[in-house]
């Protein structure tokens, strides 16, 4: 089967969309089905590559480097020409934005299939604008409408999460929306024996004996990071945070963190290489996830296939991956006392996190990346027609 995926970012990008579109595309490679990701370049620059087996076209587009967003202007052409030497059985785009909106269209044109998973919800917007509750609601009525007008052209539509679906469902009556997980590689996410988590820590000068929380992913208002300082304030564990990612909010926070005198309690990683994060979770003893608009956090799935308990905020999706008591813990995500009490008893649980740790990998598993390949080669031959004889060409 050939499939042509696009949508805003890619790999080397370590975003959620990005990571979901990637491992899928690779997975798909490797099962010896033809793949193609369009997506803007990084850097505006027009190049192509061909990486782990996927065809990537990056096209021309303007980079706006503050908030790390490259947008393709005008890219219909192009875009017809890539299908028409490709020649898909099916075409997976991944939101809303010009790259996708130019595929489907061009994608329309040809009389293609057009498969579309939703990663967006208006709050990651929203909740970084200087509105109250109250103004935010049309602001984020319009945001849907953005994304409803694309979804509803769709011979199907997917989402990450049972949650996710939920939220979209409605806006869609006339489709049905399917949830898939975007999936996690457990190959290479997985838990590690004690001498090399022991050396996994000295290579990234981590204390021995404190207890080590992690928080991977965006720095900025959506994701809820400013909770994690206070609650970090008001509770001795555990020892040391981490917080990997860069984001809007990463010099403010650096800064209110020295000011509260928690620089050796705090550690602010910025961007970390896609191929050290797996290290990177196998040297810490939790992770964290205070956001309160996950559509499913493919970061919390990397912890559990590492064999991490999780603290996260009880809402959005996380409470579909973390089960009180049992992967971890959940917390109100509007309130620094609960998410403190959250750490700290976690971290205070030593003797529980073998068995959490075994509870996690296998909740994990449940998210392995062949099974969301799988869901999808069958939504793809649904739609475009294609007999399962005929998926390896």
């Amino acid at each position: 089967m050939r499939v042509v995926f696009a949508g805003q970012t890619y790999a080397p990008s370590t975003n959620g969309p990005a990571v979901f579109t990637t491992n899928l595309a690779e997975a798909l490679a490797a099962r010896g089905h033809r793949a193609m990701a369009i997506v803007p370049a990084p850097d505006g620059r027009r190049h192509r590559e061909t990486r782990n087996g996927v065809a990537v076209e990056a096209l021309p587009a303007v980079v706006s480097r503050r908030l790390g967003v490259a947008v393709t202007a005008f890219p219909g052409r192009e875009v017809g020409q890539l299908l028409e030497r490709f020649r898909p059985d099916v075409v997976h785009i991944q939101d809303h934005y010009p790259t996708s909106r130019a595929v489907l269209a061009a994608a329309r044109r040809r009389g293609l299939a057009v498969v579309g998973t939703n990663h967006f919800v208006p709050e990651n917007i929203a909740l970084q604008l200087p509105l109250a509750g109250a103004a935010r609601r049309p602001v984020e009525a319009v945001l849907w409408w953005t994304v409803v007008t694309v979804f509803r052209r769709l011979d199907a539509v997917a989402t990450p999460s049972r949650t996710a679906a939920a939220l979209l469902q409605p806006r869609l009556p006339e489709q049905a929306v399917e949830a898939i997980s975007c999936g996690v590689d457990t190959g290479r996410f997985r838990p590690r024996p004690a001498a090399e988590r022991d050396a996994l820590r000295r290579r990234f000068d981590l204390p021995a004996s404190a207890s080590v929380a992690l928080y991977v992913g965006r720095v900025d208002s959506d994701k809820n990071v400013a909770l994690l300082l206070t609650a970090m304030a008001r509770t001795p564990e555990p020892g040391l945070l981490l917080v990997a990612g860069r984001g809007l909010q990463l010099e403010t926070l650096r800064t209110r963190a020295r000011r509260a005198g928690l620089d050796g309690r705090i550690r602010f990683l910025g961007y970390v290489e896609d191929a050290a994060l797996p290290d990177l979770y196998a040297a810490s003893d939790l992770f964290v996830m205070p956001s309160a608009v996950e559509l499913l956090s493919i970061a919390t799935l990397e912890a559990l296939a590492s064999g991490l308990p999780v603290a996260a905020a009880r809402a959005g999706a996380l409470p579909e991956l973390v089960e009180e008591g049992v992967t971890g813990t959940l917390f109100d995500p509007a309130d620094a006392n609960a998410a403190a009490a959250a750490l700290r008893a976690l971290a205070g649980a030593r003797e529980a996190w073998p068995r959490l740790a075994v509870a996690a990998r296998a909740r994990a598993e449940q998210h392995g990346i062949g099974r969301t390949r799988e869901r999808y080669e069958a939504l793809y031959r649904e739609v475009a027609g294609v007999r399962p004889a005929a998926t390896a060409t």
